[in-house]
């Protein structure tokens, strides 16, 4: 069953930078094992220096998941994406969050939950994504990476409302944060190819 989000809840606990997709589900799969809640403060500790692929990439899992079924779980996601990614943007080095976002939580119910539907989608990934093209998931292409991420963020309330695009914009979010978390550059630049082709061609409908 799963839990609501909840406040509180983070872990002291540290884990080494995760290094695959599989690591990171792993590493959250411990501390839901260990009775800990699982928060956007917990994950950047856990991610180490290396926590701007994973605080984009696991919020935009958990839209992907069955927990997009929460009632505003995806606009509460969203808005905290956007806030991640607009610091990325500008170049911060240490990520700010509101208090409250900080430390909303889930539960470890509900971390267990998630980790064990994503378990074998991660090995799939892990398959696929390499460190290639490692200049394409640094500086100016992942501040662009970012700022797409940025605006698909803050669209989410009213995507919410609409059949299954919370859920593919979260998958177009939870794949530029996999690009940034395993270093594949050429997964980036189809990202960029892809909501590129996506942005042109809602303008032309709409000039239509």
């Amino acid at each position: 069953e799963v839990s609501t989000i909840v406040e509180g809840g983070t872990s002291e606990s540290m884990c080494d930078a995760p290094l695959c997709v599989s690591d990171l589900i792993a590493c959250l799969e411990r501390e839901g094992k260990a009775g800990r809640a699982v928060s956007l403060e917990t994950l950047q500790r856990l991610s180490g220096r290396r926590f701007t692929g994973p605080l984009i990439l696991v919020p935009g899992l958990a839209i992907v998941s069955p927990l997009s079924g929460i009632p505003t779980l995806p606009t509460v996601v969203g808005a905290a994406v956007s806030i991640i990614c607009l610091q990325i943007v500008i170049g911060r080095e240490h990520i700010w969050m509101p208090q409250r976002l900080r430390r909303l939580a889930l539960g470890p119910k509900s971390v267990l939950w998630v980790t064990r539907f994503l378990r074998r989608p991660a090995e799939v990934l892990d398959r696929l994504c390499a460190p290639r093209l490692a200049w394409m998931t640094e500086g100016l292409p992942m501040r662009m990476a970012a700022l797409a991420c940025l605006l698909l963020g803050a669209l989410m309330p009213a995507l919410e409302f609409l059949p299954l695009t919370s859920s593919l914009a979260g998958a177009v979010i939870a794949a530029f944060g996999l690009a940034l978390t395993t270093h594949d550059g050429l997964l980036m630049m189809c990202l960029f190819a892809v909501f590129t082709s996506i942005v042109f061609g809602s303008g032309a409908m709409l000039v239509a």
